[in-house]
């Protein structure tokens, strides 16, 4: 039995950012769960990328 665990992922642990696209997936979401912290946040737009602090902000 091979008991050897699977490579990890050599994506960064702790990314400086986000993709757009995923934080506005994100914020959708928890709007639609009813957060007001996101209902008040504005989506990303024009940008590819933004700090890893906006999508925390959100669950602020």
């Amino acid at each position: 039995m091979n008991t050897e665990l699977a490579p990890q992922s050599k994506s960064d642990p702790n990314p400086k950012t986000v993709k757009a696209d995923s934080y506005n997936k994100a914020r959708d979401i928890l709007i639609l769960a009813g957060s007001q912290t996101a209902m008040k946040s504005h989506p990303v737009h024009s940008k590819t990328e933004v700090p890893v602090n906006y999508g925390g902000e959100l669950t602020a």
